[in-house]
């Protein structure tokens, strides 16, 4: 943790020249003038060449477009979202005003089959990597990672370093945005991925297709899939830093929701909020009133330089066919006060029902367990006694790993206003 809080004052205060020298890979991404778009917006249309940013014995450029307000802002004010399209998004969303967001500045790539998959046919077989890897190497992640980079550069005075960056994708984009999320090659960029928003994605992408399909053998070739292993990677706490707002469902063969995802959450206290149904390859089911939204609550953001409170074992997720995890609960990012004495974070649980189908409605009262990480002022030092206060309830608890700390056993009844949790190094 001491570790990633050094290397988050580096991204958030150093010039851009030496971040990027930081970065360990060649900065060269060859683009356009910009242009206006409707006159609010602008793009950048830029092109990749050669390995090992575009696939082996490929003979052709990849584009990348940039999108984003005119006139930027002179602060850094703008969040920065990486959109991985879905299978048949080539090239829609590479060569195109796709994208353009409010408050954010957009980078929209293309997967590996572009411009057009039977280009990558062997044999007559065509290659699916996912936005994994492609042609046994990781083309994808080196694209994302130098088009991070290069907007870094340029765009360092507008783009707000501390909110981290966003995948997001659906289908093939909402797979792909899971795994990058774990395979990108430069490892100063994987640690400031902040949020991974992915919808109808394949959950457990490795261990259920790779090897079994043969077009993903064909892609992944003799790729180490350890990199893109949620299990492992959860296990080795590379994940722990991420937010995922997962959505989809069980029965669709072109991005299957799996709830091992989320008990591997709950195992291993990382951020996940999870929404599933059994309407297939859609957002929705007809019927079935999930909400989408990306967090669980309004005033909720997810940023680097700010506490992350973690819920898990929540005694209201249902984990039937149609279900969801952690939803109803949530933090007030606006009003958490971090100081180097007291820490302070909103919470509430907000009762959900009436949602269709099978889906139960939720518990009068939940039980579950809180993990706070990054906090900023407040050090977690590990072995150290402190004392927390939630509602009514309150007690000791000791640091048992450094930057982190967890609180089992809380409950909150179902609320529209926020009960405060106070962490001290005083009684109460």
């Amino acid at each position: 943790m001491l570790r990633r809080r050094c290397v988050l004052l580096l991204f958030t205060v150093l010039s851009p020249a030496f971040v990027l020298a930081m970065s360990g890979s060649p900065f060269e991404l060859p683009c356009g003038a910009a242009s206006a778009i409707g006159g609010a917006w602008e793009r950048i249309q830029c092109d990749f060449s050669g390995e090992p940013y575009v696939p082996p014995d490929v003979g052709w450029s990849y584009p990348v477009s940039y999108v984003y307000p005119t006139p930027l802002p002179n602060k850094r004010t703008l969040k920065l979202k990486v959109f991985l399209h879905g299978y048949s998004g080539t090239p829609t969303h590479c060569e195109s005003d796709f994208g353009a967001t409010a408050g954010f500045f957009v980078i929209n790539h293309c997967a590996a089959h572009y411009p057009n998959h039977n280009a990558h046919a062997v044999s007559g077989n065509l290659p699916m990597g996912w936005w994994g890897a492609f042609g046994g190497t990781n083309s994808n992640g080196y694209r994302i990672a130098l088009s991070i980079t290069r907007a870094m550069n340029q765009f360092w005075r507008s783009i707000d370093t501390q909110a981290g960056i966003r995948l997001e994708g659906s289908s093939y984009g909402g797979t792909g945005s899971i795994l990058q999320s774990m395979m990108l090659p430069d490892a100063f960029w994987r640690q400031y991925v902040s949020v991974v928003h992915a919808n109808v994605p394949h959950t457990l992408f490795v261990n259920s297709h790779y090897h079994r399909d043969p077009a993903v053998s064909l892609a992944w070739q003799s790729y180490d899939t350890q990199r893109a292993n949620f299990y492992w990677n959860a296990a080795m706490g590379r994940v722990d830093h991420i937010y995922y707002r997962i959505n989809g469902a069980t029965n669709d063969d072109l991005g299957l929701v799996e709830l091992d995802f989320f008990r591997l959450c709950d195992a291993h206290r990382i951020a996940c909020f999870g929404t599933w149904h059994k309407g297939g390859h859609a957002t929705n089911e007809q019927g079935v009133r999930l909400p989408t939204r990306l967090f669980a609550g309004e005033n909720q953001t997810v940023r680097l330089n700010q506490v992350l409170p973690v819920f898990s074992h929540s005694t209201a997720n249902h984990w039937g066919e149609r279900g969801h995890y952690n939803l109803g609960l949530s933090w007030h990012s606006d009003q958490i006060e971090d100081s180097v004495e007291r820490l302070t974070v909103p919470l509430r649980y907000r009762q959900h029902t009436d949602m269709g189908a099978d889906i139960p409605d939720q518990p009068d009262t939940v039980r579950f367990d809180l993990t706070l990480r990054r906090t900023q002022s407040f050090a977690l030092r590990e072995g150290e006694t402190l004392y927390w206060r939630l509602g009514d309830q309150g007690g000791v608890a000791e640091v048992q790993e450094q930057g982190s700390l967890s609180l089992l056993g809380l409950s909150l009844p179902s609320a529209e206003g926020y009960t405060l949790l106070t962490v001290s190094r005083d009684a109460f």
